[in-house]
């Protein structure tokens, strides 16, 4: 399920369903190739007949469906909306933006190691040596975990 965040994008598509309860503020419209769009309407002025319609993004659509078991059931037997494949695809994802956040944070530290051994080189290793003689010895940068690039 693709959730469309502006009206315009059902532009060319073929709808599939739609969904407006009686008396009810939201509709919902899915197409053939499992995008699904969900609004609200909010009246403004009565007299004029002002409506703001506020197009929902994802997160807010996905708690609406899996709220309404009439919406989940109808979208599931078009083979749009599946909980299982959507929950498991959420946490696919999760799964990669942390490792992408744990090597970023990896390669910071390792930044910083260098930089503050650099800084701190004479007192870590003596004065007769510096950090270079150190950054060749491998065993040295495997014992830390340092890539020797």
């Amino acid at each position: 399920m693709k959730v469309l965040e502006n009206y315009d994008d059902l532009t060319g598509k073929t709808i599939a369903f739609t969904h407006m309860e009686q008396f009810s503020d939201q509709i919902t419209i899915a197409t053939t190739d499992g995008c699904v769009l969900m609004a609200t309407f909010e009246v403004w002025d009565d007299c004029d007949g002002d409506v703001q319609i506020k197009v929902l993004r994802e997160p807010h659509v996905v708690r609406r469906v899996q709220i309404n078991k009439y919406l989940g059931e109808e979208l599931g037997k078009l083979g749009i909306y599946d909980l299982e494949a959507y929950k498991k695809e959420q946490e696919r994802k999760r799964k990669l933006e942390q490792e992408r956040f744990r090597q970023e944070k990896e390669e910071r530290e390792k930044k910083k190691v260098l930089e503050l051994m650099e800084k701190y080189s004479k007192e870590l290793f003596g004065e007769d040596k510096n950090l270079d003689d150190f950054i060749k010895n491998k065993d040295f940068l495997n014992k830390y975990g340092i890539d020797s690039q």
